[in-house]
């Protein structure tokens, strides 16, 4: 009889594609909002979305007239005749973020109160996010304001948040 070590006497499970289970304690988990939260998020991304694309009356693919909706549990819009995706944050500060947008813009409103002199333990504490996280927002706020090329600066140059 062959000896069996503990790790292999642990039974793994299979999905039925036949790859093994992760456990979802290992999965990143993505901040949770309040629905109160929740629609703010949603009407901060709206606003976005209109200020970037306040000129689109046409889809780009289907070439209608068409009206974009918001696709629920996504940062994106869609056409309602084809379907075609528009990602209002792409080629922003906002990209690849998993931090919600509305903790994005109190971090704004942190550093432009403060004139930047705001340290990353009171933003950590004030935007309930972590240090490292923090760290990143200050940086990239910052070099948004120096660099002025993305294309949401002049809607957050003069903007009261």
């Amino acid at each position: 009889m062959p000896v069996i070590c503990k790790s292999q006497s642990r039974r793994k499970t299979k999905h039925p594609g036949g790859r093994f289970a992760i456990p979802e304690t290992n999965m990143p988990q993505k901040p949770k909002l309040k629905p109160k939260e929740q629609a703010l998020e949603n009407r901060c991304l709206k606003a976005v979305f209109h200020h970037l694309y306040r000129y689109l009356k046409t889809c780009p693919q289907c070439r209608n007239n068409a009206k974009f909706h918001k696709l629920k549990n996504y940062k994106t819009f869609v056409c309602q005749y084809c379907g075609f995706h528009i990602n209002p944050l792409a080629n922003t500060i906002f990209r690849k973020s998993s931090t919600p947008l509305i903790r994005w813009l109190k971090a704004f409103n942190l550093l432009k109160k403060t004139q930047g002199k705001i340290t990353i333990s009171q933003l950590k504490k004030e935007l309930k996010v972590t240090l490292k996280t923090a760290w990143r927002m200050k940086k990239m706020i910052q070099k948004f304001f120096f660099e002025k090329k993305d294309p949401l600066y002049r809607y957050f140059k003069n903007l009261d948040i």
